[in-house]
């Protein structure tokens, strides 16, 4: 339900095109690895989810740099 909300909050206000559905698809993959940079109620006070998998810590300028549908170069 999270992961909807998500989407369908980038669909609405942060994108100014529309996508085709590899499109859908990589914006739900962006959603879903986002949640997983978010302090969890199982780890209030511990690392991310996505910290205690990879075994790091997240850095705003390697993980955080553009948001979705930005043109980076």
């Amino acid at each position: 339900m999270i992961v909807k909300e998500r989407v369908r909050c980038h669909v609405a206000y942060h994108l100014l095109f529309i996508l085709s559905t590899v499109g859908i698809a990589m914006l739900v993959l962006y959603c879903i690895s986002r949640l997983n940079y978010e302090l969890t109620r199982l780890l209030e006070w511990g690392p991310s989810l996505q910290e205690a998998f990879v075994g790091r810590k997240s850095d705003g300028k390697r993980d955080f740099r553009c948001s979705f549908g930005v043109y980076y170069h």
